[in-house]
């Protein structure tokens, strides 16, 4: 196993326990490009996130093949849909430290898009693994939100380690970015629920 799937569980731990130590770890490592980083990182998430959904389809007796077919394919496409809106977060955020008259450490964007959202992706993977037990529903539900808004939180401290903002401009920075979260998680919302449509009507 490479030392970045290695360390991907290390860099979940430290941002829950201690995330300002994290960011300073994570500013420090060097990264090729965008695309190492992604791959190294996102890749074991799409496997586990595959495993779970094709495995939650198996313990049903009707239409297990077509099932399992769009299980998959609703995998590749939620997971895509959520690299591309790392890409897009990545880019605003580099984009808009340049407008305000800051200064961008390498791949600072990337970064702080990828690893931010690294703890909301293991807290979602358990709120898929418990929503179909009786009971815990809600608590999946609940986890999945908390997820979000650990995220948020872990944007705006991993700000102040990669981004180089002028004081007075952080607010405003964050509030793009937080909007443009939430815009681009309506939209995959969206189209997730439309791609979840046509999997019941085909099922």
């Amino acid at each position: 196993m490479s030392k970045e799937y290695q360390n991907i569980l290390r860099h979940i731990n430290n941002l829950f326990e201690d995330p300002k130590k994290a960011w300073m770890v994570i500013d420090s490592e060097y990264y090729r490009s965008y695309k190492k980083l992604m791959f190294y990182y996102m890749t074991p998430f799409f496997f586990l996130l595959t495993f779970t959904i094709v495995l939650s389809q198996l313990f049903l007796t009707e239409n297990i093949i077509k099932r399992v077919f769009f299980s998959l394919l609703i995998s590749i496409l939620s997971f895509g849909s959520y690299c591309f809106l790392l890409y897009i977060l990545s880019i605003i955020t580099e984009y808009t430290v340049e407008i305000m008259g800051g200064k961008n450490k390498p791949l600072a964007g990337a970064k702080l898009s990828l690893f931010s959202s690294l703890p909301f992706l293991s807290l979602i993977f358990i709120s898929l693994i418990i929503v179909n037990i009786p009971y815990l529903r809600y608590a999946a539900y609940l986890i999945a939100v908390t997820g979000i808004l650990y995220n948020i939180k872990l944007i705006s401290s991993g700000a102040e380690q990669l981004l180089m903002l002028p004081n007075g401009r952080k607010v405003y920075w964050g509030l793009i970015i937080i909007t443009t979260i939430l815009i681009s998680l309506i939209i995959i919302s969206i189209v997730g629920l439309l791609i979840y449509s046509i999997y019941l009507n085909i099922i």
